[in-house]
């Protein structure tokens, strides 16, 4: 597994009055929690799962994303980004000493995923020969605009990196999931169960983890679709970045 990590803070607080110096609301802060965020919560829920992980990233506190809670009413007040972009990218020869270091190169694995938020770690033409040399499934969330260097992959993204994409290759599959009213995959459309949403944060990560497993492991490409999309509604009822345990996998498989 290929991705960009970043560090999800969560700090819990509460907003009781307003300040007298601007109207806005004054934060008192009661706690902090950390989360693995980005592809590390992706890897996370594919090792729920069983699955063994071979993972290449960046340092996550590289990528640090600060959310301000209100405790009373769980909701998300802020959220501050800091860091653009890693600071070692993912390099050609990178990629070829690790590969010669596995037995029968790439296709050792059993499939490659690819979390790229596109914070640099994984340039155009290295995810294209990557994709180039890798004869398994490979399984993509991108939000890169120019999704050709993907070849023969299952492209999940949403509806607004739909609109935004320029192009993706011909041999590619793509999944668009909707939010709330799903995922659509060519001409079929799958629908999400009613739930209450608490957190949204991390949803996408459950899903392809989901997707990438069960479509591995045989099942179709429907039935994972319609899988992830229930695993992913599991993860929207908890605050912070969800990861998947035995009691989600048993009630959903």
């Amino acid at each position: 597994m290929i991705g960009e990590s970043c560090q999800d803070e969560y700090h819990y607080g509460e907003c009781r009055r307003l300040s007298p110096e601007a109207p806005v609301p004054v934060f008192d802060w009661n706690c902090t929690k950390v989360f693995p965020g980005m592809a590390t919560n992706v890897k996370a829920n594919i090792e729920a799962f069983g699955c063994k992980v071979d993972f290449i990233s960046n340092n996550p506190e590289e990528l640090l994303k600060k959310r301000y809670i209100d405790d009373r009413s769980g909701q998300q007040l802020l959220r501050v980004d800091s860091g653009k972009l890693v600071s070692q990218p993912l390099t050609e020869s990178d990629f070829y000493k690790k590969c010669g270091r596995i037995p029968n190169g790439l296709n050792y694995y059993d499939a490659i995923i690819f979390s790229d938020y596109e914070k640099g770690l994984i340039p155009w033409d290295v995810a294209n020969l990557i994709c180039s040399n890798y004869t398994g499934k490979i399984f993509v969330d991108s939000k890169k605009n120019d999704l050709t260097c993907y070849e023969n992959a299952f492209l999940k993204i949403n509806e607004f990196e739909e609109e935004g994409a320029l192009a993706w290759s011909e041999n590619s599959e793509v999944i668009v999931t909707l939010g709330k009213a799903g995922a659509k995959w060519g001409n079929s459309y799958f629908p999400a169960p009613k739930v209450d949403v608490y957190d949204v944060t991390g949803a996408g990560d459950v899903f392809l983890a989901t997707f990438a497993v069960l479509h591995t492991s045989g099942e179709t490409v429907q039935s994972s679709i319609k899988k992830a999309i229930l695993m992913a509604s599991k993860s929207v009822q908890h605050s912070g970045t969800y990861q998947l345990n035995k009691n989600d996998i048993g009630e959903i498989l």
